[in-house]
């Protein structure tokens, strides 16, 4: 490495000082690292809460926060499913150790279930359902198919 009139670039994770020592013993010069600033993730279950409030301008602003911020649509999705899922085991069962879930959740889906009308959510899942088979399948656009979902509500 000292002889070559190349520069080398490693690409790696975390560099540990005993590899940032065996590259500096090979270099000409004094080796540079660069760290990638760490952003902040994107907490999607503020979508989940903004979908079970039943708050469209909300969640539509969220989705936007999350495409910026990276996230596939595929996982959008399935945090909306999630929610969706819970509110409508909340709706079938009577305690959260019937549904299978611990019991914060299921509160949180039992008070959100007030709301929405009878039937809503199972038709909001089953729509959902579709617009996720439908982008994988090449019908539809899945982003432009998500955003025309939340601002519907349908």
């Amino acid at each position: 490495m000292v002889e070559s009139p190349n520069t080398f670039i490693v690409l790696e994770g975390a560099l540990l000082a005993p590899a940032k020592k065996s590259f500096a013993k090979h270099a000409s010069s004094e080796p540079q690292e660069f760290v990638a600033e760490k952003s902040a993730a994107f907490n999607t279950f503020g979508m989940a809460d903004a979908l079970a409030s039943k708050d469209r301008r909300q969640l539509w602003v969220l989705l936007q926060e999350a495409k910026q911020a990276g996230l596939a649509p595929e996982a959008i999705i399935g945090m909306l499913w999630w929610q969706l899922k819970a509110m409508r085991l909340a709706e079938v069962t009577t305690s959260a150790s019937e549904a299978g879930m611990n019991e914060f959740p299921y509160n949180k889906a039992k008070r959100a279930l007030g709301k929405f009308a009878n039937g809503e959510v199972a038709q909001l899942s089953h729509s959902l359902q579709q617009l996720y088979h439908a982008g994988h399948g090449g019908v539809r656009d899945i982003d432009l198919a998500l955003e025309q979902w939340v601002l519907s509500g349908k």
